[in-house]
């Protein structure tokens, strides 16, 4: 317990007691990610990150925000979840008023003041700015209620009508 740490990568000059600690630091050079999920494409450049991910695939969602009805399968979803009800917003629109606490929120929204709407729907007229946008428009179409209240059986189209239930549970 010296406090040597003899092994050294060759690209940052960063220093670790042990070899196996250098192989996973390197891996944040390079684009390999050896951990693959066996249920999807995902792949890791570390096992905790697999590990973690593998929860998604399960109805596993310990992790409960304490201000709606949002849960997750890790304390960083949840984390960056409740950056969304706070009120300092971190990124902030040059062109208008429009903030956020995630800058892909504000990479979107600035795609509005351009004008580029990329995705189509094959059934009606709609045009989005990302992908997420028209598989969310896309459950109109349908009769799907994905989204379902953890308190009742109400269920709903999108996750921004169960907030909207929800909150007559806070009643």
């Amino acid at each position: 317990h010296t406090g040597e740490k003899p092994f050294t990568c060759n690209i940052c000059n960063c220093k670790f007691k042990q070899l196996a600690h250098l192989k996973q630091h390197k891996l944040t050079h390079s684009q390999e990610r050896p951990w693959a999920c066996h249920v999807c494409k995902y792949k890791a450049k570390a096992k905790k990150h697999l590990v973690s991910h593998l929860k998604v695939h399960t109805e596993e969602k310990p992790f409960m925000c304490d201000l709606c009805s949002f849960t997750c399968s890790s304390s960083v979803n949840l984390s960056s979840h409740k950056l969304s009800h706070s009120d300092t917003k971190l990124f902030k629109c040059d062109m208008c008023g429009y903030s956020s606490n995630f800058k892909k929120n504000l990479s979107m929204h600035i795609l509005k003041h351009t004008g580029v709407k990329t995705f189509h729907c094959d059934l009606c007229d709609y045009k989005a700015v990302c992908a997420q946008h028209l598989k969310s428009h896309m459950i109109s179409h349908s009769e799907e209620r994905p989204f379902s209240c953890k308190l009742c059986d109400h269920r709903t189209k999108t996750n921004s009508l169960l907030k909207k239930h929800f909150k007559k549970h806070l009643k």
